[in-house]
């Protein structure tokens, strides 16, 4: 997944999860051949958080150019909705994350959209995207407003969240409580 993500030990959800994996790495015993017996003597929530945590391996719901994905990023919004994942929680839109990846148009979409027309129109009036980004950036820190896909926006102030979920948001609900295991 840190081959999806540009700045990767920034993502506060790849963090956590690596948190967990550590966690569980120093829980699960070192030789393969005893996991089941161990597994066997452990509360279901601890076995249910485990398999969690191995099933969301295989979440993906990174959307890549000329990549046609629907299926697998429905299916990844559905998890998304069923865990209440709140995405502003996770991700933060900022110039290295969105706005130097989109042209000045959509800058200037995504500004109105969080901060009004007026705000607009400070990017616009930027001479270079370079700087269309610096002031995106510094207007819509900290509002929650962030792309969804094909148009979707949220802001967590305005309107429940309609969820993207990625494989870093896992199944072990990291956005409620953090997982834990039984010694």
């Amino acid at each position: 997944m840190e081959a999806s993500i540009k700045d990767a030990e920034r993502c506060k959800g790849l963090v956590a999860f690596n948190d967990l994996a550590d966690n569980y790495g120093h829980h699960l015993p070192g030789n393969p051949a005893d996991l089941f017996d161990w597994l066997l003597e452990q509360p279901q929530d601890t076995v249910l958080s485990l398999l969690a945590f191995g099933a969301a391996h295989s979440v993906n719901a990174v959307e890549k150019k000329f990549a046609d994905r629907r299926n697998g990023i429905e299916q990844a919004n559905q998890l998304g909705r069923a865990l209440k994942l709140h995405m502003p929680d996770w991700f933060e839109t900022t110039g290295d994350s969105y706005f130097r990846h989109v042209n000045r148009t959509t800058i200037e979409l995504a500004v109105a959209e969080a901060k009004g027309g007026e705000a607009e129109l400070s990017v616009r009036a930027a001479a270079k995207k370079s700087e269309a980004v610096t002031i995106a950036d510094r207007l819509v820190a900290g509002s929650g407003w962030y792309r969804l896909r094909c148009g979707q926006t949220h802001l967590s102030r305005r309107r429940s969240a309609t969820v993207k979920t990625c494989s870093l948001m896992r199944l072990s609900k990291i956005s409620r409580r953090p997982a834990t295991l039984s010694s």
